[in-house]
């Protein structure tokens, strides 16, 4: 099981200013994600098993696609390390969608919108109309511990249809607009917004597809190895040339 996310001394959820983002990356390369984080967007990070938590300024965020060394990006809409999970399955599908409705969403919604620049309508001024150009969504969630007594595809059901009654949006399991993804262990409970619909490492793959070496992975392998612009890499077992 993963170990839970360790916040102290992140200020994204409580600044207006700043969000706090999770990036996904290979196990093991995390030291050099924090590394590159550091380097191009002067934001100190934590580590944590393929993923790395960091602060940046909201009007940033967008500066993260840039990345080279990571998968995956969300931006944390809320958390809680001291989740109580009633004793009934229908009663923990309640607490959760209840928790989702609690959260403030606008900050990390305007986030998305500014990110993946979205012109739609994301959040209603009235509830009540009825608005076209609202995006499409799913809900998905990930969960760890035995103290679950519903399925994963049970909570995207509840916090999804929460969420839909909350803003409007249209469901949609594939080729959606906006992916909210619940975390759940044991006494943790987070939940995300994906900057990614999908993973970085498609970014520049225009041959071979997935026989080759993923691109972030050439990206740390190359950070690893410190190479320097000028530098002449000798590389006997190149394969299909995915590190130029």
């Amino acid at each position: 099981m993963a170990e839970p996310l360790n916040l102290d001394g992140f200020r994204g959820l409580v600044d207006d200013k700043l969000c706090t983002i999770e990036a996904s990356c290979n196990t093991g390369f995390e030291f050099l994600v924090l590394e590159e984080v550091k380097e191009m967007l002067g934001c100190e990070g934590r580590c944590h098993r393929g993923r790395v938590i960091f602060d940046i300024n909201t009007e940033d965020v967008p500066k993260t696609l840039k990345l080279r060394t990571v998968n995956n990006l969300w931006v944390l809409v809320g958390h809680t390390g001291k989740f109580s999970y009633p004793a009934e399955s229908e009663d923990q599908l309640i607490s959760l969608a209840d928790y989702a409705e609690s959260l403030p969403w606008d900050k990390a919604l305007q986030v998305w919108k500014d990110v993946m620049k979205f012109k739609g309508t994301v959040i209603k001024e009235d509830k009540d109309t009825k608005v076209d150009d609202v995006p499409s969504f799913r809900c998905s969630c990930y969960r760890t511990g035995s103290n679950h007594k519903f399925k994963s595809s049970e909570a995207q059901i509840s916090v999804g249809g929460r969420i839909h009654d909350i803003f409007g949006w249209n469901v949609k399991m594939k080729d959606y607009d906006l992916e909210v993804v619940m975390n759940c262990d044991i006494d943790q409970v987070y939940v995300t917004i994906a900057l990614t619909n999908k993973a970085l490492f498609n970014r520049t793959l225009s041959h071979l597809g997935f026989l080759c070496l993923k691109p972030t992975v050439c990206a740390c392998l190359v950070r690893f190895a410190k190479i320097e612009p000028g530098d002449v890499v000798l590389d006997p077992m190149c394969g299909g040339g995915s590190i130029p």
